[in-house]
């Protein structure tokens, strides 16, 4: 195991020439932007079946699914209040 001492003492490449190579590599590494590179092979969503979910994981869903109903209802009706609909004597 490498000691913090000798973590710090390392070699490191200089911040003004980063690439610069002290020989002990020969390893050379091609750089290849997504937009460059081959398409990858798609796979067909009906082949892969349905996904199986931990209890956790369900429970969080649900969780999720009551929150966005209960924000939805609560932007509604104040959409509804702002309109004078649930209380037309009480609108200012």
């Amino acid at each position: 195991m490498t000691t913090l001492t000798e973590v710090f003492r390392m070699k490191r490449p200089s911040i003004h020439n980063p690439f610069k190579s002290d020989g002990n590599d020969d390893k050379v590494y091609y750089v290849v932007h997504p937009l460059d590179d081959e398409p990858e092979e798609k796979r067909d969503p009906s082949t892969l079946g349905p996904m199986h979910l931990s209890k956790g994981e369900k429970l969080s869903l649900y969780a999720l699914r009551g929150y966005l109903v209960l924000m939805l209802f609560l932007a509604g009706y104040r959409v509804l209040d702002m309109a004078g609909v649930l209380a037309p004597h009480l609108v200012r």
